[in-house]
């Protein structure tokens, strides 16, 4: 009864997650970057992998890896600080925000998540009066490897 009681719930979180497709933020669309002040290490809850991020028009896909399974998990992405760091191109630092509902599950799972980038073409817009190309850096929030970072270019359409 056991191992079908165990067996059942390895199978219910691997139909619950979809690894090969992308998942909006929130339901139906892909979250819009939020900016903020607040300080990065402010913003970062549970744990996970920084495993791929990619750009194409204003859209961002980052591919993570964490455990769980048997709860929804929610994501949110920050702009912080809300200025671009001077560089050529200029850059905007983003945190990916992952709440695990307290999910202890040991299953691994791979989303893919999509953020609107419009937002952080916007600020750009405001602070320098024209659209350029950003460098984009995505950090993780990972105890085996801190500080991990992940970077692509957006030219804003």
């Amino acid at each position: 009864m056991r191992l079908f009681a165990s067996l059942r719930l390895f199978l219910l979180g691997l139909i619950s997650c979809s690894p090969n497709g992308v998942e909006p933020a929130q339901t139906n669309s892909c979250a819009k970057v939020q900016i903020t002040e607040a300080p990065a290490d402010s913003l970062q809850l549970d744990s996970f992998d920084l495993k791929t991020i990619a750009i194409n028009a204003d859209t961002l896909v980052i591919e993570i890896a964490h455990g769980g399974g048997c709860k929804q998990h929610a994501y949110a992405l920050f702009m912080s600080p809300s200025v671009f760091l001077e560089s050529f191109p200029a850059q905007a630092n983003l945190y990916l925000q992952h709440n695990a509902d307290g999910d202890l599950c040991k299953a691994l799972l791979q989303p893919k998540i999509c953020f609107d980038l419009r937002p952080v073409a916007e600020q750009y817009q405001k602070f320098y009066q024209r659209q350029d190309q950003i460098r984009i850096n995505v950090f993780g929030y990972s105890t085996s490897q801190p500080g991990q970072k992940l970077s692509a270019l957006y030219q804003p359409l």
